[in-house]
């Protein structure tokens, strides 16, 4: 008989079993489904920035001409202002705009909407772009050397030594062409830098070709900041009679297809040049 029990106890556990499986007690916990994750979004590398070579410096340095003490003319900014003549301590100006080719060799892009030549100016690019390329130039050279000019320090540079309020080769359309390109002889284009007659103190370009940023600003309280960006441009067609005008303003962050800059730096001015024995 013991068979039998045991064969008949295993079939009513099997059927206790059974029973406790389907009867009405709490259902098994479900896995909890998730949103599936949205794909990260994979930020392409950043360029890495060329190195700025001791060669790349000494060829920067040598294009530079020294601008000496000077005198702007007092002059009415407005029907009751009129700003007092003014004096300039000296210093160094770069002989040329900063090219698409110097640019990239610092920054490694162009920002440029007109390329094509290496030679033409950088333009494009906003007042703190010009402050990240001369943070980059300073930072090879080991200390502080390069900078903007101020907006008097240009015009000064610009004028080469004219105290009048009107300068001669500004005040008909045959001088202006020979030193500027501008609306009425540039084809609407941006032309290669150092192309024009230079003026007495050596410079180029310091009328038309691009507008140039300068340190000054406009209000430095305000919330927007206007700097000083000079010089007219190549589609500019009022520039006879400007006379070195600093007096256009556009905002630190603004970019434009016709505004690039030039740099300055301090110094000693140098040395006389020998008299030659007689």
């Amino acid at each position: 008989m013991r068979p039998a029990l045991t064969v008949f106890a295993l079939l009513s556990l099997g059927g206790l079993s059974v029973g406790c499986a389907s009867d009405g007690g709490s259902p098994s916990p479900q896995p909890v489904q998730r949103a599936a994750e949205p794909p990260r979004k994979v930020e392409p590398p950043k360029p890495t920035q060329p190195t700025v070579t001791p060669e790349f410096l000494a060829r920067l340095d040598a294009g530079f001409v020294w601008v000496p003490n000077g005198t702007l003319p007092a002059r009415w900014r407005t029907n009751e202002r009129k700003d007092p003549e003014a004096k300039v301590q000296g210093l160094w100006l770069a002989k040329y705009e900063v090219t698409q080719r110097e640019w990239q060799t610092v920054m490694g892009d162009n920002p440029s909407q007109q390329t094509g030549d290496p030679e033409l100016p950088v333009t494009n690019v906003s007042w703190h772009d010009a402050k990240a390329f001369i943070e980059r130039l300073n930072k090879a050279k080991g200390s502080k050397v390069y900078r903007l000019p101020s907006a008097r320090e240009w015009e000064s540079g610009c004028r080469a030594g004219v105290t009048t309020l009107v300068i001669p080769n500004q005040a008909k359309e045959e001088s202006l062409s020979q030193l500027a390109w501008w609306g009425k002889n540039s084809g609407g284009v941006m032309h290669p830098v150092g192309k024009l007659k230079p003026n007495a103190f050596g410079l180029h370009d310091m009328l038309g070709n691009i507008a140039e940023w300068c340190e000054d600003a406009q209000d430095p309280p305000q919330k927007d900041i206007l700097r000083v960006h000079a010089g007219g441009h190549f589609s500019d067609l009022n520039m006879v009679g400007q006379n070195c005008s600093t007096t256009a303003w556009m905002g630190e962050d603004g970019r434009e297809r016709w505004t690039g800059f030039r740099l300055a730096k301090d110094g000693p001015p140098p040395a006389p040049k020998a008299k030659p024995k007689g």
